[in-house]
């Protein structure tokens, strides 16, 4: 294969791994550099995620170790260049080689590691395959997303780039987190990579809320996990529980009061001491808590958000509840 039709599938190979619009590639000449390097690779630049890239394209006849290519790749990024060493296949020994030195490379349509930007997408490329399958976002993921959309809603943003970042660190969830929740609404088709500055953002294909939720949708999951019935709402998880189920859509819809109380809290929050509490069936005037996947605290307030609560619904079979899950849709601005 040659250089030029190398460096062309790479360009084409970010440009869909990343989703990021790229620059032209243009020849970068070797001033400073060691024969031994000039001698490996053709050396082309390209502009990734508002950064200089040298990619470090492999010779035809060049026939490099790990190791070696990790020397090379350290010598272009000496003269303050990012570098990304480009083979057309690198076998599995190799690969594991190339990650332990922390060798940024791309095998044009199969590999992609770039720790230099805090991307690892060879978790990425394996999980695409169980997203493909997937039907629902994981918990993190939707928590994280309804988050922001919530943030949008109360400040009626219509920009269409999330930084991931403060919404991770508000809910307190780990950066490694958000980098896989963020990979997941990439994957999914929801969003797409953006750097700036310094910053990693989501840019949605969307430009309003409520077209951001639309698409979302056949990815929601309802986050209860459980329901248990007791006498009354205990102490010892009153302080975290949030109104919810359909007392909550009552007091956002026009929905009427509902017989009984319910409550969502957050599975960490129950304890096995609840255990011996709860009722075998539903009795006059008892509470139903919601044991839920993530925090029902995505807002401030004593109801659950409006998002989780549509999730909690969705699946409802009372005509009812189902007209007043429409109503409260229609809200989403």
């Amino acid at each position: 294969m040659g250089v030029i039709e190398l460096a062309h599938q790479t360009q084409a190979y970010l440009l869909e791994a990343l989703g990021q619009r790229l620059s032209a590639l243009k020849p970068r000449s070797g001033p400073g550099l060691p024969f031994f390097v000039i001698d490996s690779f053709d050396l082309m630049e390209i502009e990734l995620f508002g950064e200089l890239v040298t990619l470090a394209i492999l010779k035809e006849q060049a026939s490099l170790t790990p190791m070696e290519v990790a020397l090379r790749i350290r010598k272009i990024r000496a003269q303050g260049s990012l570098a990304l060493y480009v083979a057309p296949a690198v076998d599995a020994s190799d690969r594991r080689r190339l990650v332990e030195q922390k060798v940024p490379f791309v095998v044009p349509g199969n590999q992609l590691y770039l720790p230099d930007l805090g991307i690892d997408f060879r978790e990425h490329f394996r999980r695409q395959a169980e997203i493909g399958s997937m039907t629902h976002m994981v918990a993190a993921t939707q928590a994280l997303l309804f988050s922001h959309l919530i943030d949008r809603m109360s400040t009626n943003e219509r920009r269409s780039s999330w930084h991931v970042a403060p919404t991770v660190e508000k809910l307190g969830y780990t950066k490694m987190t958000g980098s896989r929740a963020a990979n997941e609404l990439v994957a999914l088709g929801l969003a797409k990579v953006e750097k700036i500055g310094r910053a990693v953002h989501l840019r949605f294909k969307q430009d309003t809320t409520a077209a951001i939720w639309e698409a979302a949708k056949p990815y929601v999951k309802s986050p209860v996990l459980r329901r248990r019935w007791l006498h009354m709402l205990p102490s010892d998880i009153s302080p975290f529980a949030r109104e919810a189920g359909e007392m909550a859509l009552a007091k956002r819809t026009m929905l009427g009061e509902p017989e009984h109380q319910t409550y969502a809290i957050h599975r960490d929050h129950w304890s096995d001491t609840n255990e011996g509490l709860i009722l075998t069936r539903p009795e006059p005037g008892a509470v139903e808590v919601q044991l839920w996947s993530y925090s029902p605290g995505l807002d401030d307030g004593h109801l659950v958000d409006p998002l989780s609560l549509v999730a909690s619904l969705k699946d409802s079979v009372d005509e009812r509840v189902r007209l007043a899950v429409r109503e409260l849709e229609g809200q989403i601005q």
